[in-house]
């Protein structure tokens, strides 16, 4: 009784902060192999459109970009390549290509939460790896119009990737 009462005086977050909670959810690319090539996310399904929430989700332009990248034809795009996203969001591309693709790649967004939850993402989709193995991605703070910085990224990418790209 004690916890119902709790939740009863518990103020209702505004809607910003609903759309900022995030939940894991995992992605299943389709495959002709018997192995499932899977992405777990962190993530907002109850995301609006304001105070940067946008990256806090999957959208489903990223999901089809995601299908045809597990295609032949669109795997030979990012296979061992080196491989930039922009406005990278959740990092489900960037990770994808990373860890199924061969591709070193580089996930930018503009929003410091946005780049330390892909580097959350990234360790969810570690665990299913041995500790030596690492998957080639950094995220990074990139404002589109300004110098890229890093220690490591340079300026030079075989393939930039995209999806429902809001500035």
């Amino acid at each position: 009784m004690e916890t119902w009462g709790t939740l009863l005086i518990t103020p209702k977050p505004n809607a910003i902060q609903q759309a900022q909670q995030l939940s894991q959810i995992k992605y299943t690319a389709p495959t002709s192999t018997t192995t499932p090539r899977t992405i777990i996310t962190s993530e907002s399904r109850g995301v609006i459109l304001a105070g940067g929430t946008t990256g806090n989700r999957t959208w489903e332009a990223a999901l089809h970009l995601g299908t045809y990248l597990s295609t032949k034809s669109g795997e030979a795009l990012v296979r061992d390549k080196r491989v930039i996203e922009l406005g990278a969001g959740t990092g489900f591309l960037s990770l994808f290509c990373a860890k199924y693709l061969g591709a070193n790649v580089v996930a930018t967004d503009r929003e410091q939460f946005l780049i330390d939850n892909m580097n959350t993402c990234v360790s969810l989709n570690s665990e299913d790896l041995s500790p030596e193995v690492k998957i080639p991605m950094y995220a990074g703070i990139w404002d589109w119009g300004t110098k890229l910085e890093g220690e490591g990224i340079g300026e030079e990418f075989d393939v930039a990737i995209g999806a429902d790209l809001v500035r």
